[in-house]
């Protein structure tokens, strides 16, 4: 099993690198895969994405704000 999640992880990895200008990405493997997008927003991303059959969660739908801190 461990070896499909690491297939699928460097398979989704080269597809980034191919498709999607980013500044950073973020992920040691596994379900999850983090981008730092260069200029688009994640939704913006999402929206054209989705029109090939591909979605992901943006990361924004993780960060929860409470006055001005991040948690």
């Amino acid at each position: 099993m461990k070896r499909i999640y690491r297939d699928k992880f460097e398979w989704a990895l080269e597809c980034v690198n191919k498709y999607i200008p980013y500044r950073r990405v973020l992920g040691e493997g596994g379900l999850h895969l983090f981008l730092e997008l260069n200029k688009a927003s994640a939704r913006d991303v999402l929206k054209e994405c989705l029109k090939q059959g591909v979605i992901f969660t943006p990361g924004e739908v993780f960060i929860l704000m409470i006055g001005e801190r991040i948690l």
